[in-house]
C-alpha cells in the first residue's frame, strides 16, 4: 500500500469503510474524475482498490482504477506505475474464464493497450537515465546498472502480461508472439544478470514463461508437448504443486482421460492446506465430476464454493443449474446415472 507509517493504515482502513457490503447487495459510489486527479484522494483511492482486491470485489476495483488511470498524468510516477499494474491484474481477474459471454471483452482490450502503452513509456524512461544522473560522477555508472536491470525485469513481466491478457482475448497467434518475446528476453538479457543485480529482490525466473508456453500447446491440442513442459517445470521445483496437479488435469480431460483427470483435480484440492484454492481448480472439478456422470452434490458444491469468487462468471451458474436439474431428473427415474450427453469446456485455464 502506498502511504507512510500510520497515515497510510488509517487511508486504508478510511477506505475499507468506505465500501460498504449488504446481505445480498453491495453498493459502490462512482470516482469522480476531478477527485481522482487529486494527489491526496488518488493515493486512498489506489489503497481502496487494493483492499478491494483482496476482498474478491474486483469489479469495483477496476472502476477505481480506470478512474484514476483517467487520470495518470497527474499522478506521480510511482503510484501511476503501481495502478497501471494492479488495473492489468484486475483485467485478468475480472475477464479470465468469460470469453465466450462478456460482450465488454473488447472495449476492455482498448483499454489494455493504453495501460501497456504508459507502462512500454516507462520502462523506456528506466532504461535511459536522466542526464543528471550521466553525469553525476562515480555512483552514475551503478545507478544507471541498476536501471537498466530493473528495465530488462518490467520488460519481461509485461511481456508476460501481455500473453495472458491475450490468451483471454482467445488471440493465441498474438500471444505466441509475447511468450516468445519473453522467452528471448529472459534467454538473452536476464538469465545473464548477476545475482543482486536488484538488490535484494530476486530476479525472476522463466516459469510463467514456460506454463503460457505449455497452454498455447494444450489450446494447439499439441498435449504431449504440454505435459512435456509442465513437468519440466516441475521438476526444477520452481512451480506450485497446485496450479501443476490443475494443469495436468485440464490436459488429460480434454483427452477424454475422466479418472485421471478427477485424480490430479483430486490432487490439486488436497493442496488447500498450503494455502487458498483457486476457485478455476474448484469448476474444474466440479465440470469434471458433471460431464463424467458423477457425483452431481459434489459436483454441485465444487461449483457453490467457486461461485464465492466468481459470481460474474455466467457458466459457472448454468453448472449449477444443470446439476440442480439433473439431479432432479434422477430422482424422477427419468435418466440413468450417464444422464443425457453433456458438453463443455474447462476453465482453462493454465494458472500461471
Amino acid at each position: 500500500l502506498g502511504g507512510d507509517g500510520d497515515e497510510g493504515r488509517r487511508n486504508a482502513t478510511e477506505a475499507a469503510n468506505s465500501v460498504s457490503q449488504d446481505e445480498g447487495s453491495r453498493k459502490f459510489v462512482s470516482v469522480d474524475d476531478e477527485l481522482a486527479g487529486d494527489p491526496t484522494a488518488s493515493l486512498l483511492l489506489y489503497n481502496q482498490a487494493v483492499l478491494l482486491v483482496q476482498l474478491g470485489e474486483n469489479q469495483l476495483a477496476k472502476l477505481t482504477l480506470e478512474a484514476l488511470f483517467a487520470n495518470i498524468m497527474l499522478l506521480e510516477v510511482p503510484l501511476a506505475v503501481k495502478t497501471c499494474v494492479l488495473l492489468l491484474e484486475v483485467y485478468l481477474r475480472v475477464y479470465r474464464g468469460n470469453q465466450k459471454t462478456n460482450a465488454k471483452l473488447f472495449n476492455m482490450q482498448g483499454k489494455a493497450t493504453k495501460v501497456f502503452e504508459y507502462l512500454e513509456k516507462y520502462v523506456e524512461s528506466m532504461a535511459s537515465p536522466a542526464d543528471g544522473n550521466k553525469n553525476a560522477g562515480g555512483d552514475s555508472s551503478g545507478t544507471a546498472s541498476f536501471n537498466q536491470c530493473q528495465a530488462i525485469v518490467f520488460k519481461f513481466k509485461l511481456k508476460l502480461c501481455k500473453a495472458q491478457l491475450e490468451l483471454i482475448s482467445l488471440n493465441a497467434q498474438r500471444a505466441k508472439k509475447e511468450v516468445k518475446s519473453a522467452l528471448e528476453i529472459y534467454q538473452k538479457q536476464l538469465k545473464d544478470l548477476a545475482p543482486g543485480s536488484l538488490g535484494d529482490t530476486p530476479l525472476p525466473n522463466n516459469t510463467t514463461g514456460l506454463i503460457l508456453k505449455a497452454n498455447l500447446e494444450y489450446l494447439r491440442q499439441n498435449f504431449k508437448k504440454s505435459i512435456k513442459l509442465l513437468n519440466s517445470c516441475h521438476e526444477t521445483g520452481q512451480l506450485n504443486d497446485t496450479v501443476y496437479y490443475n494443469n495436468l488435469g485440464c490436459v488429460h480431460f480434454s483427452t477424454g482421460r475422466y479418472r485421471t483427470a478427477s485424480m490430479y483435480f483430486t490432487k490439486a484440492l488436497a493442496c488447500r492446506s498450503r494455502g487458498n484454492v483457486s476457485a478455476d481448480i474448484l469448476y474444474n472439478n466440479g465440470l469434471q465430476i458433471l460431464l463424467s456422470g458423477g457425483d452431481l452434490k459434489l459436483a454441485f458444491e465444487c461449483f457453490s464454493q467457486a461461485s464465492g469468487r466468481r459470481l460474474e462468471r455466467p457458466y459457472l451458474w448454468m453448472r449449477m443449474a444443470e446439476c440442480c436439474v439433473m439431479l432432479h431428473a434422477r430422482n424422477l427415474n427419468r435418466h440413468g446415472p450417464d444422464g443425457r450427453k453433456l458438453q463443455g469446456d474447462l476453465s482453462g485455464h493454465f494458472n500461471a
